[in-house]
């Protein structure tokens, strides 16, 4: 625990530190964990409709695609597209019926889209800002007056995601190509711009294994789904300085985050400061104090702190709004921000800072979450606090969508939807969502595991059925032993450690973010054991689930299993216990169903109450004797939501129906987080004695 490793590194030993304050360690530890129990079993405060006190404020930061890194000068570009000749709306694919795609849906797609820049474009405030078109124009237009509110800028022009390759043209010009369903990526398109334009993207998607594609199929049917094809997240542009950012990298502990920029090269570039703005503290009741804007520097050991009035015009003293933070230039050219009172990120309190960073002419608003995620005496720890990881496994599929909601505030209520329940984390299994949904986690409290997408061929038999039963036990270097890697599977290898890479710096600065599932059932697995080791070292400062349900190498931090279809004890062996999918079990709602064909896992349950009965007993009869007897750290219940036949989710497919009672699912979180502390101390009470 923390406060003993605290005593401990002060030279004071715990018992005599306890005994001198009159406190047993038996008191002394469950008074600690209660304290934990009702700060990871509760939710951010509500109203009576079970709505976030500041949900407005998330879905406001949410209209920016990319909400670590807000710079005013953007353009959003959903309008106006066809494909192969026919209108379709982005940023849903051609298979969303959100899209309003009419037309033939081929491997290869050509997007198009006409726009103008004749009269610039407005930012987030709905300022309009005058475009540069080329240096040249610009350098014109700067020469002729010096009052010109025009400065010579350059035009990214970014993509959320496109399935599966894609080229760029701009005015017939090739900007870019890029590889991979899944990833962020953008290009300078300044040299190219016109006052009118025509931007062209030509996607291919075959679903090649080569590329990770998830639970994709052109013949979707039971846990196979409709396919996601060409673009599939929002399209923009952006003005940015000459010098600027690409990417941020920022690491933080309890006290203090580091904070590292990148240009496009992948070299790290200066910030010069990084100003605090807008803490936001919250009282009892849940409501919001006035916001204060801070700036605090160091230079040559110098101290500056500037202050400026409550926004809202109401008067609090100094030391009430004061944070005590303090930054300091490293040699790299990175921030580090020291908090001489930090206010923690928990699942309970997800308090975020927000942070102005300044790289020359380069303004960008972030924010970052103070904590730590570590495995302490077998637990999972947030902060040094024990957490048991109540989960549900959560796909993010849509019905009008597909791979995105129709609306933000969407996402908010399936993280709302599952915290009413109890549950305080999500499996993001085999898919990467956009930043907005990693942001809504951040901002709501809600813990992530997220899964690297699958790639290589499935085979049912191998990857699912023989190992579900017991079968078959497969180790990852007798496997490769048995043929060389062709061509094609060299290709595979190399481009998923690619993604793998990727995937990390598009999502490590999330705080909700606790750990990555590198393989899932087999499916595509190969050298665990070193992946591990890359991802460690990529982001060592969380949890990795190496090979989900089964086929275990030697690393993990989890001892990972699945548990369908059959009642068994759960045995922990030399690492802690994951129970890391269960459940599955399958009830129709009548109106809710997307399909006549129906799937799931084990019998169809004839109602809610037989449900009910299935869920109980695997928490009842599995899950806490696991926890109180083998250490079990966590479960995750398979589903969220329904996904087009598949039907053994907890709520519906469009999220109407709730299958189970919520009072009673409440009540069984509290069961498990009570057992889990229990657990903690007598855990404890054996490494005292």
């Amino acid at each position: 625990m923390l406060v003993m490793a605290h005593l401990a590194a002060n030279g004071l030993s715990v018992m005599a530190h306890l005994a001198a304050n009159g406190l047993s360690v038996t008191a002394h530890t469950a008074c600690l964990y209660r304290l934990a129990g009702r700060q990871m079993i509760g939710c951010r405060e509500r109203d009576e409709r079970g709505n976030m006190t500041d949900q407005n404020e998330i879905l406001e930061r949410m209209k920016y695609p990319r909400p670590q890194m807000i710079r005013d000068n953007y353009r959003i570009l959903n309008e106006d597209w066809t494909l192969d000749g026919n209108p379709i709306r982005l940023p849903f694919p051609p298979q969303a019926a959100a899209s309003g795609y009419e037309g033939e849906i081929r491997d290869d797609l050509s997007y198009e889209l006409r726009f103008s820049l004749r009269l610039g474009w407005h930012n987030q405030r709905g300022d309009l800002i005058p475009c540069p078109l080329t240096p040249q124009k610009l350098e014109e237009k700067d020469s002729k007056t010096s009052s010109s509110p025009v400065r010579k800028k350059r035009i990214l022009l970014h993509f959320g995601a496109v399935d599966q390759y894609c080229l760029v043209f701009l005015n017939e010009k090739l900007v870019g190509s890029h590889r991979g369903g899944y990833l962020a990526f953008c290009f300078d398109i300044t040299d190219a711009l016109e006052e009118d334009n025509v931007l062209k993207v030509i996607a291919t998607d075959s679903l090649s294994p080569i590329y990770p594609y998830g639970k994709q199929s052109k013949r979707p049917k039971g846990m196979w789904y409709t396919p996601v094809s060409g673009i599939w997240q929002e399209v923009w542009m952006e003005a940015v300085p000459e010098l600027h950012a690409d990417r941020l990298e920022i690491l933080s502990d309890q006290k203090s985050a580091l904070i590292r920029a990148y240009d496009a090269s992948g070299e790290i570039i200066s910030i010069d400061r990084a100003d605090l703005l807008a803490p936001v503290s919250r009282e009892e009741t849940g409501e919001s104090i006035s916001r204060v804007k801070m700036g605090k520097s160091i230079s040559k050991g110098e101290d500056k702190t500037s202050m400026s009035k409550v926004e809202s015009g109401e008067s609090i003293s100094k030391e009430e709004a004061r944070e005590s933070i303090s930054q300091e230039k490293c040699s790299d050219g990175s921030i580090l921000v020291h908090f001489a009172r930090p206010h923690l990120w928990s699942p309970a309190d997800p308090f975020l800072y927000r942070l102005r960073l300044g790289i020359g002419e380069d303004e960008i608003e972030t924010y970052l979450g103070l904590r730590t995620i570590s495995m302490e005496g077998g637990k999972i720890c947030c902060n040094g606090e024990p957490v048991y990881l109540h989960g549900l496994l959560d796909q993010g599929y849509w019905p009008q969508g597909i791979y995105l909601p129709e609306t933000n505030g969407a996402y908010l209520e399936d993280i709302q939807g599952a915290q009413g329940l109890g549950f305080n984390c999500l499996r993001k299994h085999i898919k990467l969502e956009p930043e907005r949904f990693y942001y809504a986690c951040d901002a709501m409290g809600m813990l992530v595991l997220q899964d690297m997408v699958n790639s290589g061929k499935y085979d049912f038999m191998r990857d699912t059925a023989l190992p579900n039963y017991g079968k078959l036990n497969r180790a990852d270097d007798e496997a490769n032993a048995l043929r060389l890697p062709g061509e094609d599977e060299i290709e595979r290898r190399a481009f998923f450690e690619q993604h793998l890479v990727g995937t990390i710096d598009q999502l490590r600065n999330h705080p909700s973010i606790i750990g990555y599932t590198i393989f899932n059932e087999g499916w595509g697995q190969y050298d665990a054991d070193r992946l591990y080791r890359l991802v460690k070292k990529k982001d060592p400062g969380r949890l990795v689930d190496a090979t989900s349900g089964w086929y275990a190498q030697k690393l993990s931090d989890f001892d990972s299993q699945h548990n369908y279809h059959r009642s068994y004890t759960l045995q922990a062996k030399d690492k802690p216990l994951f129970l890391s999918e269960c459940g599955g079990y399958t009830l129709a709602v009548e109106g809710h169903c997307m399909q006549k064909k129906r799937y799931g896992y084990g019998s169809d349950k004839k109602n809610p109450a037989e449900l009910q009965e299935a869920v109980e007993r695997l928490y009842r009869d599995i899950i806490l004797p696991a926890i109180r007897q083998q250490g079990l750290v966590g479960s995750i219940y398979t589903q969220i939501s329904d996904v087009e036949g598949e039907i053994n989710g907890v709520f519906t497919y469009d999220r109407a129906v709730c299958k189970l009672d919520r009072d009673w699912m409440r009540a069984l979180a509290g069961d498990l987080q009570e057992a889990f502390h229990e657990a903690c101390l007598k855990s404890d009470k054996k490494s005292v004695g």
